[in-house]
């Protein structure tokens, strides 16, 4: 049986959707003006929908595979008997969005992967060096080349275990390759969402990002 979802569950839920990564509590309350701490962190923890760990004095958060199922789940669940007149306005938006995705065949990782690009600060106008560029120019080109022979778009989402099939070179070449591209925001990463349409070569292609495993590569922009 499901654990059920306060509204304030939700939301926090919801927020690190947003996020797409680990985020302490402390950023997570200068972004959103709350925190995920007590009975309420314990609680969404051990229901599968969020992992934390202590770094210091603070708690990291970051939503799990089950819990983007959950925010997935919760945006096309009527409102229960009883809510209230306001809050029937709050779960009518979310069926009406639910529903938009669905006809355009749009998941809630597209929309966060746009919000944080949105939300990201804007570069600073002097140049810097590129982070740990260690794998050199020409492994760049091969990635964004096989990307782009896979992409219906720049910025569609591609299968890992697709790329991966073109590239040459050891695992964990391609692998240190993929995180420093990802922390240099020149790609986006992400989990399947329906982890039921994972085959067995998409969980053996995928990297692991910030305690979590991601199947779907997206590079927008010029490459």
């Amino acid at each position: 049986m499901q654990t059920q979802l306060s509204r304030a569950d939700f939301y926090a839920l919801l927020a690190l959707m947003l996020v797409r990564d680990e985020i302490s509590n402390t950023d997570f309350e200068k972004q959103f003006g709350f925190t995920i701490v007590g009975k309420q962190r314990v609680r969404l923890e051990k229901s599968g929908y969020i992992a934390s760990r202590k770094v210091g004095r603070t708690f990291h958060c970051e939503l799990t595979d089950e819990g983007w199922h959950r925010v997935e789940q919760e945006m096309s669940s009527p409102a229960p008997k009883g809510t209230p007149r306001q809050q029937r306005i709050d779960y009518a938006l979310r069926n009406a969005f639910a529903a938009h995705m669905r006809a355009m065949n749009v998941h809630l990782a597209d929309i966060a992967t746009a919000a944080h690009t949105e939300s990201a600060p804007p570069s600073d106008p002097t140049p810097a060096p590129e982070p740990e560029a260690t794998t050199g120019h020409a492994n760049d080109t091969a990635l964004f080349t096989a990307y782009e022979s896979l992409a219906e778009a720049p910025g569609s989402w591609v299968q890992l275990h697709q790329l991966r099939s073109k590239l040459a070179g050891e695992r964990s070449t391609v692998d240190d390759l993929l995180r420093q591209l990802f922390r240099a925001r020149r790609i986006d990463l992400i989990p399947e969402v329906n982890q039921k349409t994972l085959t067995p070569q998409d969980r053996a292609a995928a990297i692991v990002v910030g305690g979590e495993d991601k199947h779907l590569i997206a590079i927008g922009g010029p490459l």
